[in-house]
């Protein structure tokens, strides 16, 4: 098995450059920055054998941060594994094949563990952001745990009026339809759950073309309007959603994608955005955490001068939390909670004068993505 060498794949945005400057770490107490969260990429496929015998404990990655006020409340972001086994040709995450997954039993025994509870954003848990989350051996069985160990946030964000969800992002493929039909029913059935669909954009439409026999097959859950093409597939279920790039939607140039003169041969795209936009700039400096198999992340938006994800991960250890917890927590317009003690406190986003010039300064090169067609 041959891995990549422990380097590191981004760069620290200037925020991280200041804040280090101002504050002494041990030696070795940042392991790197990189463009996604894995110490140590395995490359090419593995097969599905050893894949499951890749296991990690969830409970032991995230054990060392018990206990500790900063992190009540913060977890909103989680993987199953690292890596992704779909092989997307437009993948914003750049992730590579999996290589690592969370047991189950250390899942179900973690998430029945007070500690890593309370650790839990009170409002939203998102499943699957730089990995195929159906890729654990029995995803379905676990989520449904989730669910139900989580539904004590949920009591509690109705007394706020509010409420706690779990959404799950998975990639559709033809041989997955099974689980994608138990995922559409349990999203008929818990209204908490939240199930988000993604199409790629790879250089050929065989995947979205199953897909679209896969709607047309389940009228009662699909539909599709041609005199409003630009909103792609709709549904009929309020928690169940379908993300296709490709209907009214534009792409973002970053991470792994094709070539510039297929995009362009994909007729119904939505367009393809500049490379460095002022929108990253708002946000630049500010963070959020990830956990996945390797480590539990600290995910700084940056921008295509410091990662060619837009995203600088960097593991947390208790030598450089006291230091990292420092910088901002992420402020999007549609959500605006943040962790009640969180030293940073929460990021204000920049206006757009302001970003506009911290863009026109930046004389960094950019990190080369990866163009695969």
């Amino acid at each position: 098995m041959t891995q990549k060498p422990y380097v590191s794949t981004a760069l620290p945005t200037p925020e991280i450059d200041e804040l280090l400057s101002r504050h002494t770490l041990p030696e070795g107490a940042i392991a790197g920055w990189f463009d996604y969260p894995s110490l140590v990429p395995i490359l090419g496929r593995i097969s599905k054998e050893q894949f499951k015998k890749n296991i990690t404990d969830f409970e032991k990655i995230l054990a060392p941060f018990f206990g500790l006020k900063s992190f009540f409340g913060s977890l909103n972001k989680m993987d199953f594994s690292v890596g992704c086994s779909k092989g997307c040709h437009t993948c914003l995450a750049k992730a590579p094949p999996p290589a690592r997954m969370f047991s189950t039993e250390s899942l179900i025994r973690g998430f029945r563990n007070p500690q890593i509870l309370q650790m839990l954003d009170p409002y939203h848990l998102r499943i699957g952001n730089t990995a195929e989350p159906t890729d654990q051996s029995d995803f379905l069985e676990v989520i449904k745990f989730i669910l139900i160990q989580t539904e004590f946030l949920d009591e509690q964000a109705k007394k706020q009026e509010k409420r706690h969800r779990v959404n799950v992002y998975t990639n559709y493929r033809p041989n997955s339809e099974e689980i994608l039909e138990s995922l559409i029913e349990l999203a008929r059935d818990n209204d908490r759950f939240e199930l988000n669909i993604s199409l790629p954009v790879n250089k050929t439409d065989s995947v979205n073309e199953s897909f679209a026999l896969f709607a047309a097959a389940h009228e009662d859950t699909f539909f599709y309007n041609e005199l409003q093409a630009y909103m792609g597939y709709q549904t009929k279920i309020k928690n169940l959603y379908v993300f296709n790039v490709r209907e009214g939607n534009s792409i973002f140039p970053i991470g792994r994608r094709l070539s510039p003169e297929i995009l362009e041969s994909k007729k119904k795209l939505g367009g393809v955005l500049p490379i460095n936009r002022v929108e990253d700039y708002e946000l630049r400096g500010m963070v959020d955490l990830l956990v996945n198999p390797d480590a539990l992340w600290m995910m700084v938006y940056s921008t295509a001068h410091h990662s060619s994800t837009l995203r600088s991960y960097t593991p947390l250890n208790l030598e450089n939390t006291q230091v990292l917890t420092l910088l901002p927590w992420i402020k999007f317009y549609f959500f605006d909670t943040f962790p009640p003690n969180w030293p940073g406190g929460q990021g204000e986003r920049r206006d757009g004068e302001l970003a506009q010039q911290m863009k026109v300064s930046d004389c960094n090169p950019f990190q080369k993505v990866d163009i695969v067609y």
